[in-house]
């Protein structure tokens, strides 16, 4: 197992939040809270957290690959009630969170790719949602109506900056190493999307000692690439002279059947966005030759040449690696929790808002930082 109790020492942020949240809601009963996200040890910590000090926890895995079957026998055997989506098809995933019962009586939820506000009918007498994702994000904002007010976690000072930036390249880099026990040194990598994540990577790696270009469509962010110092690439010329092609997008079918056609040999492929469809593996199976295929990664056969994706394109800091440090997720945990006593006491009507820059303000200058 994980080392708990070093998790529960760290997430301090969080801590100050849970008990701030309990005694807000002392006076509500038993008070419902589902976290429908990454089952990992950070959350799964959190989660304990939250049950020891009164709440109703129900935790959720969004991913089968990212569902660490240790972390839900860890909260199964410590009262948190789970559910498992380690096992389970990523085509039915959608309809097994639609059964989860305790979505309808839940009053706080921490969603992680919109799947359970998209399922609002079912959401009766929640007073708040976070959406901690871009991808979740876009989901959400498709739906006409919602029953619950949701705030998007994902544009927070926490989560878009601190998260971001300092959060997802060094897990990436990690995720990586831990899947392939490569070096970085004298490879050249391309990293696509340079938004806060996508610059996260490309430092991280370039740290590393890489040589990183940056691919992006939006000719502002490649001009902050540039004067960032990295080299700028289209994407075909990125495939063509690259050992290392990493998606940071949000968006979908980055990387298909064909533009992956005139990649260099031996192209290992991974994501780093929320969206496993960043990389689109289906098309790839059904069009491309599989040589060898296990739970780490996949090869292909291109016009004769080898190409590798980890992880079947999941995102690599979560699927092989351990995910944002410990202090780094604890400013996001304790943003979520913070707008859950906000709602309380504001009383906020069903809609999407934008994350409140103050409630970030307040919790920061308590740990003695200012933003």
């Amino acid at each position: 197992m994980n080392n708990a109790r070093w998790i529960y020492e760290n997430l301090r942020l969080s801590k100050q939040e849970v008990d701030s949240l309990s005694k807000a809601t002392k006076t509500h009963g038993k008070v419902e809270v589902i976290f429908c996200s990454h089952v990992e040890w950070k959350l799964a910590i959190l989660a304990k957290m939250m049950f020891d000090a009164g709440f109703l926890v129900t935790v959720i895995g969004n991913n089968p690959s990212t569902c660490d079957p240790l972390c839900i026998q860890y909260l199964s055997n410590n009262g948190v009630k789970t559910y498992d989506t380690s096992k389970v098809q990523r085509k039915e995933l959608d309809l097994f969170l639609s059964s989860c019962k305790e979505i309808e009586t839940a009053h706080f939820i921490f969603d992680d790719g919109g799947h359970i506000v998209t399922l609002c009918k079912k959401i009766n007498q929640a007073i708040c949602c976070t959406e901690f994702t871009q991808t979740g994000v876009l989901r959400i904002v498709k739906h006409n109506e919602l029953n619950v007010p949701v705030f998007n976690l994902n544009s927070s000072f926490t989560k878009e900056v601190i998260g971001n930036l300092y959060g997802c390249g060094i897990s990436a880099l990690c995720g990586f190493q831990l899947a392939t026990n490569l070096s970085i040194a004298g490879k050249r990598i391309l990293v696509i999307g340079y938004g806060n994540v996508g610059k996260s990577v490309a430092n991280s790696f370039r740290g590393a000692n890489g040589s990183v270009s940056i691919f992006d469509i939006d000719q502002s962010k490649t001009t902050l690439a540039n004067l960032d110092g990295f080299s700028i690439k289209n994407l075909k010329e990125g495939l063509k002279t690259s050992d290392i092609v990493i998606t940071c997008t949000g968006a979908e079918n980055v990387i298909n059947s064909l533009n992956i056609q005139e990649a260099l040999n031996d192209l290992i492929i991974c994501n780093m966005g929320h969206d496993y469809k960043e990389i689109n593996f289906v098309d790839l199976k059904e069009n491309l030759e599989v040589d060898y295929e296990d739970a780490n990664l996949t090869k292909f056969m291109v016009n004769s040449k080898s190409i590798f994706l980890l992880k079947n394109g999941e995102p690599i800091n979560l699927s092989a690696g351990i995910g944002f440090p410990i202090d780094i997720i604890d400013y996001s945990f304790a943003a979520a929790l913070k707008v859950w006593r906000h709602s309380i006491e504001v009383k906020y009507v069903p809609g999407f808002y934008e994350y409140p820059d103050n409630l970030v303000n307040e919790f920061l200058s308590l740990k003695g930082e200012k933003c």
